[in-house]
């Protein structure tokens, strides 16, 4: 039976103009009746490995397995997927374990943002945090969650938002706030 393996080094990885870090990707495979392993992780400049990700993928079952660390990992990599839209900073801790297939997987764990800011460009807004989301299986869930605008007006979220179709997510949130400005826009 063959047996494929493989190791990837990236130094100094940047994607448009966002630096990532140094990535080493590690895959190993044992025919059609062993799943196929992968681990990544990411080490900043400062030598701290703050992205690991070890996964399975079972072909005969088309199933996804794993977990995801994020180690103070910095929100500017939000950038490479909606940098038109978002501006972020700080940091994420993560520890998610993720099952099920790549279309509807499943995802539990949680998120801690660490001095983080999120800026909606079109809407001219700013978010703030320090808090912590869980995410259970196919939703999104907020307990008690608080943020705070750019004037420092508190926000506290409760309920969830569900993912079981990520395209169509489905959201059940109650929201107490007083003058937090979710919207900032000129008429036009």
């Amino acid at each position: 039976q063959l047996n494929f393996g493989g190791r990837v080094y990236l130094t100094n990885l940047e994607v448009n103009d966002v630096h990532i870090g140094n990535v080493a990707i590690q895959g190993n495979w044992a025919g059609v009746n062993r799943p196929f392993r992968c681990n990544l992780t990411n080490q900043r400049p400062d030598g701290q490995k703050d992205i690991r990700l070890n996964a399975t993928w079972d072909i005969q079952e088309k199933a996804l397995k794993g977990d995801l660390l994020l180690d103070d990992c910095n929100l500017n990599l939000l950038s490479l997927v909606a940098k038109d839209h978002l501006s972020s900073e700080g940091s994420v801790n993560a520890k998610l374990q993720f099952n099920g297939s790549v279309t509807q997987p499943e995802v539990r764990g949680t998120l801690h943002f660490n001095n983080a800011a999120f800026g909606l460009k079109r809407f001219n807004t700013q978010i703030v945090t320090n808090d912590t989301l869980m995410l259970e299986r196919k939703a999104i869930v907020f307990n008690e969650f608080q943020a705070r605008d750019k004037n420092n007006n508190p926000l506290k979220i409760n309920g969830t938002i569900a993912i079981a179709d990520i395209t169509r997510p489905i959201f059940d949130l109650s929201v107490q706030t007083q003058k937090f400005c979710a919207l900032q826009t000129q008429a036009s």
